[in-house]
């Protein structure tokens, strides 16, 4: 058999050994940047700052539920696991079965929402105003885009951009996976794409979920150090050279 210590912390505040700022969060095997395998050691300060950026600046933290895919030997399954545990939301746990089918996932994925108390009708009212805005947009062309980012910046009394109900970050595999499955995005959901090369085909998530946010990091900079909001302005257009692509108009 095997045996496991577990080390004294010195008391419930944590002793000399316990959990502090400059104290070690998580060593992760990886290639990261340079090609060259090597451990890379991440402190809990850079851990609670991408938490409190991503729970906050990206009002995330106001999500009632967290989707978690990723395995824990992924960094960016850190961020999925701690910040709704570190803002008190639900965290809805795929396990290694439903995270490579894309049917498992996407009945996962409405229990998270539903959990969250998604309401689809809401969802699709608010969607249809936002679609309807943004082609007011389009029609009067660069003011109306002045407009669209001043309307992103100041979310206050527009029940288009309300907060997220729920979140899921993956790979563009993965979203791919429940693309195949039959799902057409869910206007409640937060999407996090990052780890991969975000591929246009995916653009259209900007639109029929509440946001897309592009990611990027190297593990060396703890899971992202880049994050972009795809605006429905770009998705539209990529939509429309999918669109003519194939012969669709």
């Amino acid at each position: 058999g095997s045996e496991m210590c577990i080390r004294d912390s010195g008391g419930a505040d944590g002793g000399a050994n316990g959990a502090h700022d400059g104290g070690l969060a998580y060593c992760i095997f990886t290639s990261g940047s340079s090609g060259v395998p090597k451990g890379v050691a991440i402190s809990n300060a850079s851990l609670a700052n991408v938490v409190r950026h991503f729970g906050d600046a990206l009002r995330l933290g106001r999500a009632r539920a967290w989707v978690c895919v990723s395995p824990v030997c992924f960094d960016i399954c850190a961020l999925e696991m701690w910040l709704p545990l570190c803002y008190g939301r639900t965290l809805c746990l795929a396990s290694a079965v439903q995270a490579r089918s894309g049917a498992a996932l996407l009945l996962l994925l409405r229990a998270a929402l539903s959990a969250a108390g998604f309401a689809p009708r809401a969802a699709a009212d608010a969607r249809a105003r936002r679609a309807s805005h943004a082609e007011e947009e389009e029609v009067e062309g660069e003011a109306g885009a002045r407009r669209e980012r001043d309307s992103d910046a100041d979310s206050d009394g527009d029940t288009a951009r309300a907060d997220a109900e729920a979140v899921l970050q993956a790979t563009p595999s993965t979203f791919h996976l429940l693309v195949q499955s039959g799902w057409e995005g869910s206007a409640g959901l937060a999407v996090l794409c990052g780890g991969e090369r975000l591929v246009p085909s995916l653009l259209p998530l900007a639109l029929s979920c509440h946001s897309l946010t592009n990611c990027y990091g190297p593990t060396e900079a703890t899971i992202w150090c880049a994050a972009h909001a795809v605006r429905s302005r770009a998705a539209r257009a990529a939509t429309r050279r999918a669109h003519a692509r194939a012969g669709m108009g």
